[in-house]
């Protein structure tokens, strides 16, 4: 004799195997209604755009006139894992020359200060340590390794609008 206790009846193991099968389909049902929301929370940066991507109204069109350079404020796009906001701003600098528009940022790319434009020199100066950028944003003298930051700009809806190309304006 081994011992076994008693044998269960066929039926009795017909329904074990029922209840196993279906307490393990509920365990799988479970275990998909609670992986959707990580797996969403997981690939969600995968699709979502960055925040500097957002065009920012700048101002009225009429702000800027011809042949002028004019440092303006605007509003930049912080991304805190899931939430936008837009607590900080940054400063452009827009130049209409020509018919054109052109956007700088306002950061030289040496140390990053803040650089300013000089009427009598029609240059970009940084007061930090001498550095000279053209009209055009291109180093003309001093320590910058790189030219201005150029930022997309365009006119529509009779406003300025700009779209940061890093998140720092």
């Amino acid at each position: 004799m081994t011992g076994a206790g008693p044998r269960p009846e066929p039926g009795e193991l017909a329904r074990r195997g029922l209840l196993l099968r279906l307490l393990a389909g509920l365990q799988g049902a479970a275990a998909i209604l609670l992986a959707v929301p990580v797996v969403r929370y997981l690939l969600a940066p995968l699709g979502a755009r960055p925040a500097a991507s957002v065009w920012q109204r700048l101002c009225p069109a009429a702000d800027v006139p011809p042949g002028a350079t004019v440092a303006l404020k605007y509003r930049l796009p912080q991304a805190e894992g899931f939430r936008v906001s837009s607590a900080d701003t940054a400063t452009v600098w827009v130049a209409r020359r020509s018919g054109r528009l052109d956007a700088f940022g306002a950061v030289c790319t040496h140390l990053g200060c803040s650089v300013a434009w000089e009427v009598r020199r029609e240059a970009f100066v940084c007061p930090c340590h001498g550095g000279l950028f053209s009209r055009d944003g291109q180093v003309l003298a001093g320590p910058p390794p790189r030219p201005l930051e150029r930022l997309e700009i365009k006119e529509e809806g009779g406003a300025l609008w700009v779209r940061p190309a890093r998140g720092r304006g």
